[in-house]
């Protein structure tokens, strides 16, 4: 038997590997709506474009949340997407106006 034959992982290393797999792999984990993925990936200069028929056409409701209860108005703000804020607080009072015409 070589020494390489009985190297094993020490347990900090396979630790850190077991924690990495699971961060990846979250099976109970539902699919976000991908107005979510749109707002991530589209330069902010043509997110408004990107999203405006998940919620003028499609009618996706502007307080859908992400997996970690994130609305798509929080995800504007964390970006630092100021267009897109004013756009969705716009959808947002739009969306609770009773009564009014629009």
């Amino acid at each position: 038997m070589t020494e390489t034959d009985n190297v094993q992982a020490s347990p900090e290393s396979k630790s850190k590997n077991e924690t990495k797999e699971a961060i990846l792999v979250d099976k109970d984990e539902k699919p976000e709506h991908p107005v979510f993925e749109v707002i991530k990936k589209t330069d902010p200069g043509k997110v408004i474009e990107a999203v405006r028929n998940f919620f003028e056409v499609d009618g996706v409701s502007i307080e859908i949340e992400d997996n970690s209860g994130m609305t798509p108005l929080m995800h504007a703000c964390w970006k630092g997407n100021l267009e897109l804020a004013k756009f969705l607080i716009k959808q947002v009072r739009s969306a609770f106006q009773v009564g009014e015409n629009r």
